[in-house]
Formats: C-alpha cells, sequence, structure tokens
C-alpha cells in the first residue's frame, strides 16, 4: 500500500500534482507576496480572524514585506453572532496590527444579510464575509487578498463538496488564486499545500499568540461535522492517507474541469460533455445557470426539442434543433381590451366544438386565442378583473389541487416582463380564469351547461 508520506511528493501529473513550494509557512507566504509584488499590486490585504492560520499568515506578509514594497493592511470581519467574543477577536486583530504597525479595517457584517429567523447558516456568513471582502478590495484599491486556508480546509471543503453531490468545479476544491469577481483582484492562498499542524507549530515555536473560536467545533455547522467527526473516523478506518487520495481526487477534478473550460470556449455544441457544455451555456447566458436548468437544456439540445429557460431575472435561454441563443427580454404586452358575453347555449354549439377539437386546437381555442369560456352558473357574476398579486392560488382545469398562480405561470414559461400584466379574472374569494390558462376547473363547462360567459381578451397595437 502506498502511504501518506509517499503521496505528499513533489512529482507533478494528474495523479500525484503539484506539492507545495515549501513547508515552510514563513517562505510559503514570502513566494506568494512576491508573485503578487511582481505583477504590479501596490497594496495587499490580509483577511486575519485571530485564529492560528490567519494569524501565521499576517506574520509571514509582515516579514515578506518587509523586504518588499507592497504595503499589507489588515482587515477583519465581525460577524456580530458571536457577543462577546466577536468583540473580543476584533480587538485582538486590531492589537495584533498595531504591534506589527499595520493599519486595520475592521468590517462589521450586516445582521439582516446573516441571520434568517435568529440563526445564521455558514452559507450566509461566508457570502457576506465575501461581499465585505470585495468592497475593500475596491475602497482600497488593492491588487490581493491574502487568506489562511490551508490542506486540511481544502480537504474538508472537497469532502462537504462530495457531500453535496457537487461535480468537477466542486470537487477541485479552493484555487491557490482566483479573482473575487471577474477581472478583479485575486484571492491568494499561499497555505494550501501545508498542513494545519506545521502553522500551529511554527507560531508555536516563536511564541505568537492567537485566539480560539468556540464556533470551529459547534456542531450545529456542516464543515465542523466533516472536521471533527466524519474526516477523524475515515482517518481510522482507512489511516491518514485518506486525506491525500482525496486532494488527489481534487487535483484529478481540477484537471478535468480546466479541460471543460477549454473544449467549452469553442461555443455551444452537443456533442460537448456535460461540465464543458455546461460552462459554454454559463458563457452564453452571462449568468450563472442552475444545475437543474443546466441538465435541462443539455437534454434539449441533445435531443433537438424546443425549449425557452428563464435562468436569471430578464435572463432567457432558447433552445432548439440542438442550437442555444440568449433571448432578448420580451417587449411589453399592448394593453388588454377585455370582452365578456353571456348567451344561452341551449343546443351546445360551444360544447359540441370544444369536444370535437383535438386537445391542441382546444388549447389554441381556449388558452392562445385569449378566449375563456365559462359556465355562467357556476361563478358569481359580475366577475373583478384585475392584475395578478402576490399569494395568488388558481386551480384550472387539469390541475388536480390549487397551487400558486405565479409556480403555474413559471411551469408555462411565461417571461417576467409579462406576468404582471396578464388579465386576472377573479369572485371575492377566488380566481375562475387567468390569461392564457384554462379555465377554474369548478366552473368550467359541462354537459349540463345551459348557460356560457364567454370572455375575450384582445391585445392589439
Amino acid at each position: 500500500m502506498v502511504r501518506g508520506q509517499d503521496l505528499d511528493s513533489t512529482k507533478t501529473g494528474i495523479l500525484a500534482g503539484r506539492g507545495p513550494n515549501s513547508t515552510n509557512p514563513g517562505e510559503a507566504c514570502a513566494s506568494s507576496f512576491r508573485r503578487e509584488a511582481g505583477r504590479g499590486a501596490a497594496r495587499m490585504l490580509a483577511a486575519v480572524s485571530g485564529g492560528p492560520d490567519s494569524v501565521c499568515l499576517l506574520d509571514g506578509l509582515v516579514r515578506a514585506a518587509a523586504a518588499s514594497g507592497p504595503e499589507v493592511i489588515v482587515v477583519h470581519v465581525d460577524h456580530g453572532v458571536r457577543g462577546a467574543e466577536s468583540r473580543r477577536d476584533a480587538e485582538f486583530v486590531g492589537a495584533l496590527a498595531r504591534s506589527r504597525g499595520l493599519p486595520c479595517r475592521v468590517l462589521a457584517a450586516d445582521p439582516a444579510r446573516v441571520l434568517k429567523d435568529g440563526r445564521a447558516s455558514e452559507g450566509r456568513l461566508r457570502a457576506e464575509r465575501y461581499r465585505l471582502f470585495a468592497a475593500a478590495l475596491a475602497e482600497l484599491r488593492a491588487g490581493a487578498l491574502f487568506l489562511g486556508h490551508h490542506r486540511d480546509d481544502q480537504v474538508e471543503s472537497i469532502v462537504l463538496s462530495a457531500l453535496r453531490g457537487a461535480g468537477l468545479r466542486g470537487l477541485s476544491g479552493m484555487p491557490r488564486r482566483r479573482p473575487l469577481l471577474p477581472g478583479g483582484p485575486l484571492l491568494v492562498r499561499p497555505f494550501l499545500g501545508l498542513p494545519g499542524r506545521l502553522l500551529r507549530e511554527d507560531l508555536a515555536t516563536r511564541g505568537v499568540p492567537f485566539m480560539t473560536d468556540s464556533s470551529n467545533v459547534h456542531p450545529r455547522f456542516a464543515r465542523n461535522r466533516v472536521r471533527c467527526e466524519f474526516l477523524p473516523r475515515l482517518r481510522q478506518e482507512f489511516g491518514p492517507e485518506i486525506d491525500f487520495r482525496l486532494l488527489r481526487l481534487g487535483r484529478i477534478a481540477r484537471v478535468l474541469w480546466r479541460r471543460a473550460r477549454r473544449a467549452a470556449a469553442g461555443g455551444v455544441a452537443p456533442q460537448l460533455g456535460s461540465d464543458a457544455l455546461h460552462l459554454a451555456l454559463e458563457e452564453l447566458a452571462a449568468a450563472p445557470l442552475r444545475r437543474s436548468l443546466s441538465l435541462e437544456a443539455q437534454g434539449a439540445l441533445r435531443a433537438g426539442r424546443a425549449e425557452v429557460l428563464q435562468v436569471a431575472p430578464g435572463v432567457r435561454l432558447g433552445v432548439a434543433a440542438g442550437r442555444a441563443r440568449r433571448l432578448e427580454p420580451p417587449a411589453p404586452l399592448p394593453p388588454p381590451r377585455v370582452d365578456m358575453r353571456l348567451f344561452e347555449d341551449r343546443r351546445g354549439r360551444i360544447l359540441a366544438r370544444l369536444r370535437r377539437a383535438s386537445p391542441a386546437e382546444r388549447r389554441l381555442l381556449v388558452e392562445r386565442s385569449g378566449r375563456v369560456y365559462l359556465d355562467a352558473d357556476r361563478v358569481r357574476l359580475p366577475l373583478g378583473v384585475r392584475a395578478r398579486r402576490p399569494g395568488d392560488c388558481f386551480q384550472p382545469l387539469g390541475l388536480p389541487r390549487p397551487g400558486k398562480l405565479k409556480a403555474q405561470l413559471i411551469a408555462r414559461k411565461v417571461p417576467r416582463a409579462w406576468r404582471d400584466q396578464l388579465v386576472v379574472f377573479a369572485e371575492p374569494e377566488r380566481l375562475v380564469a387567468v390569461e392564457g390558462l384554462p379555465p377554474l376547473a369548478d366552473a368550467a363547462l359541462t354537459e349540463a351547461t345551459a348557460r356560457v360567459l364567454r370572455i375575450r381578451v384582445r391585445r392589439g397595437t
């Protein structure tokens, strides 16, 4: 069996990957610092939480900056969810920065963005943290933001991505360098090839103090359960080399993801692999694409089906005949003209016409032409005419139970720009008809219908 220490090498290739440039935290920081300085960055930010990883990062950057020109500014995010402990950490980071002669910015998180029902999730905390980092980078005109993530964090990220069922991009783990925003300053992780114990040993050797975050072991967070429960069991069962196998999985996924990105550069083509096609669709939409939408678009492309996918507000992709294109936002609908006519149908002419029509013809007659036929004796007249309202529920013919009108319009791919312009016909307590949808099941025509209410919605220029 290949042991963990054999896998932790500097051999190259898709299986072995690239080993760390140095096993010394200070040298790893200095190497990354020089690289960013060589790109012309005159100012760099160090994200310092007060824990051992970020304190070791700051210490390494201070020593690197002493021999080079770029200025280092400390940034600390106070999430405000740990009360006195949060304030203690912010004060510690401020004192640490002053002792190194560095400026420090404490960034306060917005409680409305972090808390939901009084609780904070990992995802919301992370999103708020990176939002604040992006604002600080822009305000201070910095060229890079250094983070203290290390190899253990990378292993945890790969495991969490696997548990979520992520694709190649998620299984790739965290990159050493990436732009925070497209074309913007970089996030740099100098310690990504080093285990966390090396950072703590480095601080202990030099007697540098740090703080401990009690929330890092709280089982409420999935990452903590992976760190404190799941990974220790894996190591006990499969040996310590399980970490290196997971890291190798991340390296393989990263190489394959890069290949997919290169393939996607040629545009949307049904013969591309799933990951490359996903990337190409995102590039076409110029917006992130949810996995479910991506799979739906890919299936339509390969089958030659026609689909219209709402990717984001105002962003739609059209798929037809094995091709995909971004659709322009729909123009506003012309103003509606509503005509209601009540008449006796003793001879059943309308009923006979509807019965003779095929399902496609019936839909064209009842929905597409803007006509709705109702049993006048099963609705309360006169009907109210209005636009849709938040929370509207409707049970059109064919739906087994009432459902949100918004969801029904989305399912029918009605563009967002049109939904609020559709005409709704309502009794005081229920909707009986909606423009473009079948009528209310309880008000539809039946064999016993004697009086018919015909509604026409006409739109013209």
